[in-house]
C-alpha cells in the first residue's frame, strides 16, 4: 500500500511539474548559415558550409541545446509555386507546378551531390513531386552566374543541406515537433512572395493538401518517432517602407480561404493516420483581427479552434522606423502594455495584453490554443533627442529615421537589431532602461544620447513578466522569432531569451 502511495504521489509531482507548462515554438531560418561580410553565421548543426563542394559537417551546440528547450521547431520558409506571379511569368515556371510546396532556395536547403546525403534527397525530391525541389537560383554552370530556374534533380544545385540538417536534429525522444512555416513577410525585396504562396494555395487548394500530405508522409517515414506539421504563417501586404497595408474587402476573402484551408489541412493529414502539428500565425493589428473574425461565419476564432494546435499572434513589430504619422515617437515594437506616461498619438495604441483580451474575450478564442509572440531583436530609431523624462530619456520622442548599426551587428538591416548584440552595445555607450509601474517590466530599450539612437527589444526581465502573464491568463504559450538572433544559451551574450522563457514558464 505505501508503495502504490509513494507512486501516486510521484506520479503527482510529474504532473504539477509539466501540467501548466507553457509551450514554446522557436523559428529557425533557412538563412541564418550564410551570414555575410563581418555578421556572423548561425549554421543548422550536422549541415555544410556554404561553400561550394565543401562537405564538412557543421556543429551547432547551441543549436542543440535550444531545440531540447523548444517544445516546437518551425523551419522557415516554404513557399508554394504561382505561377501567374511576376517572377515566375518572368521564369517560365510551369502552368501545372501551381500549387507544389517548394523550397526557394537550394543552396541552403539541400546538399551537393557528392555529399552523403546527396542521393537519399535526390530520391526524397522525385517523391513529393516535380516541382518540389526547384527553385530561382544563381546559375553559374557556364562560368558567368544569372538567375534561373533550376531543378536539383537536373542540376547540382545543393550544397548546405539545412533542411536536412533540420529533419535530422534530436528530436528529444519525440518530445519536439519540427513544423514546416509557409508563407513568412511580405517585403519588397521578396517581391511578395508570401502573398503570392498562398494565393496559390487558395486557388489550387486540393493540388496543394496532396503536395503538403506527400512531404508529411516521406519526411514520417524519415523520421518516424517525430511529429511533423505545417504552420501557415499569413502575414498582411505591406508598403514600400514596410509598413502593413489597411484591410479591405480581399482581407474577408483571404481569410475565409485560410479558415477552410487549416480545416481541410487537418482532414488531409488525419487521413494519413498519425497527428499532425497545425497552427496558423497572423498579425496583432486590431484592425485586421477584427476583419479576420468576421471572415467566417460565427466568428473566426471559434470557428478555426477545433482544428488547429494552436494560433499564433505575433504580438511584435507594433512599432518601427517605417511610418512617422502612425508612430510619431521612438518607442519600443513589443510591449506587454502601453506606459501610463507614453502619448496617445500612435496608430497601435495598445499592447500584447490588450490584444490577447480581445482574440479571448470579444471573439471567443480558447485561450489554451493562443500563442503570443517573443521577439529575439530589437527595431530602432535614430535622430532620438533624450527629452524631459530623465527616468526613460529618448523614449516617445521625436525620431527622423531608422537605426543603423555596422552589418557585424544588423547585417545591413537598417532600424533592426539581433537581440544578441544587444549586451555589445551596451559596453558602447548605450544604457538600458526597463519600464516598470509596478507588475513588472512591461517595455525595455536601450539608449544612447550621444548617437541619438534608441533600440525597443524584449528583454529577459520583460519575458519573465510576459510568462507571469501567460500563466495567470492560461495561454497555451509563445512564438519566439528567431532561434539565430537570440543570445547563445552559454550566457556569453547576455541572459538567452529561450532559456529564459523555460526557466520562468515552464511551470507554474
Amino acid at each position: 500500500m505505501k508503495k502504490n502511495i509513494l507512486l501516486l504521489g510521484v506520479l503527482m509531482s510529474c504532473f504539477a511539474s509539466t501540467a501548466f507548462a507553457k509551450q514554446l515554438t522557436t523559428y529557425v531560418t533557412e538563412w541564418g548559415g550564410y551570414g555575410a561580410s563581418g555578421y556572423p553565421s548561425y549554421p543548422f548543426d550536422g549541415s555544410h558550409p556554404s561553400q561550394y563542394g565543401d562537405t564538412t559537417v557543421v556543429r551547432n551546440a547551441d543549436m542543440v541545446q535550444k531545440v531540447k528547450q523548444s517544445d516546437v521547431v518551425a523551419y522557415a520558409f516554404l513557399q508554394v509555386w504561382n505561377p501567374n506571379s511576376a517572377q515566375a511569368k518572368q521564369f517560365n515556371v510551369p502552368a501545372d507546378w501551381a500549387g507544389q510546396l517548394h523550397f526557394d532556395d537550394l543552396w541552403a536547403n539541400l546538399p551537393g551531390w557528392s555529399a552523403k546525403e546527396g542521393p537519399a534527397w535526390k530520391t526524397f525530391c522525385s517523391a513529393v513531386g516535380h516541382g518540389s525541389c526547384a527553385a530561382v537560383q544563381q546559375d553559374c554552370s557556364s562560368g558567368a552566374c544569372h538567375p534561373a530556374l533550376l531543378r536539383y534533380q537536373d542540376i547540382n544545385v545543393g550544397q548546405m543541406n539545412n533542411f536536412g540538417a533540420f529533419v535530422n536534429l534530436d528530436d528529444n525522444n519525440g518530445k519536439t515537433a519540427k513544423i514546416l512555416a509557409i508563407g513568412g513577410a511580405n517585403t519588397a525585396a521578396n517581391q511578395s512572395v508570401s502573398t503570392d504562396s498562398f494565393q496559390a494555395i487558395f486557388a489550387n487548394e486540393d493540388i496543394f493538401l496532396a503536395s503538403l500530405s506527400n512531404w508529411m508522409s516521406n519526411l514520417s517515414n524519415m523520421s518516424s518517432s517525430t511529429t511533423f506539421g505545417v504552420d501557415y504563417d499569413f502575414e498582411p501586404p505591406t508598403d514600400a517602407n514596410g509598413a502593413q497595408k489597411s484591410p479591405d474587402m480581399s482581407t474577408l476573402t483571404d481569410y475565409a480561404s485560410l479558415y477552410q484551408l487549416v480545416k481541410n489541412t487537418r482532414q488531409k493529414l488525419d487521413s494519413l493516420g498519425k497527428h499532425y502539428y497545425i497552427s496558423v500565425t497572423i498579425t496583432c493589428n486590431e484592425g485586421y483581427l477584427d476583419y479576420i473574425n468576421r471572415s467566417v461565419d460565427g466568428g473566426w476564432f471559434k470557428q478555426i479552434a477545433p482544428y488547429v494546435d494552436h494560433v499564433n499572434i505575433m504580438t511584435y513589430d507594433m512599432h518601427g522606423p517605417w511610418d512617422l504619422s502612425g508612430d510619431p515617437g521612438a518607442v519600443s515594437h513589443i510591449m506587454l502594455k502601453n506606459p501610463t506616461f507614453m502619448q496617445n498619438t500612435y496608430a497601435i495604441n495598445y499592447g500584447l495584453e490588450d490584444v490577447v483580451n480581445k482574440v479571448v474575450n470579444d471573439y471567443g478564442m480558447p485561450v489554451d490554443k493562443l500563442q503570443a509572440g517573443i521577439a529575439a531583436y530589437g527595431r530602432g530609431f535614430a535622430g532620438v533627442a533624450a527629452g524631459a523624462n530623465a527616468n526613460y530619456p529618448g523614449f516617445d520622442q521625436s525620431w527622423s529615421g531608422p537605426s543603423n548599426f555596422d552589418v557585424q551587428y544588423s547585417n545591413n538591416q537598417v532600424g533592426l537589431l539581433p537581440y544578441k548584440f544587444v549586451n555589445t552595445l551596451l559596453s558602447q555607450g548605450y544604457k538600458n532602461y526597463n519600464i516598470d509601474e509596478g507588475d513588472g517590466v512591461i517595455a525595455s530599450y536601450i539608449y544612447n544620447p550621444q548617437a541619438q539612437q534608441l533600440v525597443g527589444y524584449e528583454s529577459p526581465e520583460e519575458v519573465k513578466t510576459f510568462c507571469q502573464y501567460i500563466k495567470k491568463a492560461g495561454l497555451g504559450g509563445a512564438i519566439l522569432w528567431s532561434m539565430d538572433t537570440d543570445a547563445s544559451a552559454s550566457g556569453t551574450q547576455g541572459a538567452s531569451l529561450i532559456s529564459t522563457y523555460k526557466d520562468n514558464c515552464g511551470a507554474v
